[in-house]
């Protein structure tokens, strides 16, 4: 599994018709949790001798950066995070297409772009966590649905990130 990772994010550096060899400097940005980001990449770099220096931010600020830098792009690939960020961006025309050989076979429908801007390699399911100590102190019962978020004991005590930089929040609010 990890090697077919690693072959994933290889066949998307596939930038402007050159290929990286060992020894070259791959730079991307990626919006996945700093501690995942580093799994993906370690593998990489060991197999490939490829080195990779990247910056970690959410997917609205990658996609915010991107916006920026259209004219005078300072990386080669953006690795990770929700696919509305990445229809976003090829709506605006900052991606270019690429078709991986790696997922054809086994991503279909919406898994991937069907222009080829974009490929799906993770699912992430939503959720919420309680600190229970709130709700014990107040007798509350604990939220066990989206729903029970919106009763008015909870108003002002309920925290999520900024819904224009993160696309997790960003999904959270659409769906």
């Amino acid at each position: 599994m990890r090697r077919l990772l690693w072959i994933m994010l290889l066949v998307v550096i596939l930038v402007g018709g050159q290929v990286l060899a060992a020894g070259d400097v791959l730079r991307m940005y990626t919006a996945l949790d700093t501690n995942e980001a580093k799994i993906y990449i370690e593998a990489f770099e060991k197999d490939t001798g490829i080195k990779v220096e990247w910056v970690r931010m959410s997917a609205g600020e990658v996609l915010t950066r991107l916006r920026a830098e259209a004219k005078n792009p300072q990386v080669s690939l953006w690795f990770g995070g929700p696919s509305q960020e990445f229809i976003a961006a090829k709506e605006l025309g900052l991606l270019i297409p690429y078709e991986s050989p790696v997922g054809k076979p086994f991503l279909k429908g919406n898994l991937k772009d069907p222009d080829h801007i974009w490929t799906g390699f993770y699912f992430g399911a939503i959720g919420f966590a309680s600190n229970t100590e709130f709700f014990d102190k107040r007798n509350l019962p604990y939220p066990t649905s989206w729903q029970d978020l919106l009763r008015p004991e909870l108003r002002k005590n309920i925290s999520l990130a900024y819904p224009y930089t993160s696309g997790t929040s960003y999904t959270v609010l659409a769906t």
